[in-house]
């Protein structure tokens, strides 16, 4: 799944961002949701300029992690507004919409900039982590996974 968020200009580290979607899990789900879900929940991207953060979480749970993430509000003090764009059974699906994602801000915020100075939108828009990489041969993912990407 994707989301996006509305938030000041300071940058908010990925850290607390899914410590406050964890805390959304408790308050929503008790204790025991927050146990079966926080076990497998991580942020495999997060682009600051973009806001644009991609979790992994288990096929099991992803619906109380949307759930979770759209009642998040706050994270460092800062009013943020969660916003689901994408969500996948694969990371490498969710890496490839956010990918389409990052593309349209980067062409709607400097879209004059890029093509007078014509840089390679995929070399800037999405790194992959190197733990994506290894696993299965065509996606990277476990059966069990399933990606959310949202913006902040």
């Amino acid at each position: 799944a994707s989301a996006t968020t509305t938030t000041s200009s300071k940058s908010i580290p990925k850290r607390l961002i899914l410590d406050e979607i964890k805390d959304s899990l408790e308050v929503n789900f008790g204790d025991f949701g927050r146990a079966a879900v926080a076990m497998r929940l991580q942020v495999k991207y997060y682009n600051e300029a973009t806001s644009l953060l991609i979790l992994r979480s288990s096929r099991d749970h992803f619906r109380q992690v949307w759930a979770s993430v759209t009642f998040v509000t706050h994270i460092a003090r800062s009013e943020v507004r969660l916003r689901v764009v994408h969500v996948s059974g694969t990371i490498r699906r969710c890496q490839r919409a956010a990918m389409r994602f990052n593309r349209g801000w980067l062409e709607q915020t400097a879209g004059k900039i890029l093509r007078e100075s014509q840089i390679e939108l995929e070399d800037v828009v999405l790194e992959v982590d190197e733990e994506d990489e290894v696993g299965r041969e065509d996606s990277g993912d476990r059966d069990d996974d399933f990606g959310i990407a949202m913006q902040l």
